[in-house]
């Protein structure tokens, strides 16, 4: 690091604070997030085990004409409840998180301008970018691929549910023949 005047020193610390600060509130926000995450994994592995448990355990139900495992309930369930885990983290922390790293640019590139490497929310950032199958990645799209995962596995269980135990109940139409006593 070059000499610095007593002002420049002060305003370099400075920069510096304001730079360790922005990383823990980054570090804050992304523990926020990896951890509505594994609760998330959580609940889907539950709606999971349920809906097989009620599924070999559950006798059908009849709405109307239709007769069905009630355990296709357990997946809509939960595709309410990871839903849910989604608004909490990409549309409440993740926003959070990625303001914190916006705001860390200007403090990285003033503390480059400063003769000080302080360079670690611009790197993540890159390397957040990377092309994967041939798409450039970034934070929120994969967040959304981790989601709509979710979903589709908890839409394609409820599915098959119905399709493998739903069927239409026919029902009796005219007159039921009585029975007949011979004394």
């Amino acid at each position: 690091m070059a000499r610095h005047s007593s002002n420049e020193a002060a305003s370099v610390a400075a920069q510096i604070e304001a730079w360790k600060k922005i990383v823990d509130v980054q570090q804050h926000f992304n523990d926020i997030g990896w951890r509505i995450r594994s609760l998330a994994m959580t609940a889907l592995t539950f709606t999971l085990g349920a809906t097989f448990f009620g599924y070999l355990n559950a006798d059908p139900v009849t709405v109307g004409a239709f007769q069905f495992n009630p355990a296709a309930f357990v997946p809509i369930l939960g595709l309410l409840i990871w839903f849910l885990f989604w608004f909490a983290d990409g549309i409440w922390y993740h926003r959070l998180l990625s303001g914190a790293g916006v705001a860390a640019g200007p403090v990285e590139k003033r503390l480059k301008e400063l003769g000080v490497t302080a360079d670690l929310s611009t790197e993540i950032q890159k390397a957040s970018h990377k092309k994967w199958l041939g798409r450039e990645m970034n934070s929120t799209r994969k967040l959304n691929i981790f989601y709509c995962s979710g979903f589709v596995i908890l839409l394609i269980t409820a599915a098959a549910l119905v399709l493998m135990t739903g069927h239409s109940v026919e029902t009796l139409s005219g007159t039921l023949p009585t029975p007949s006593v011979t004394p």
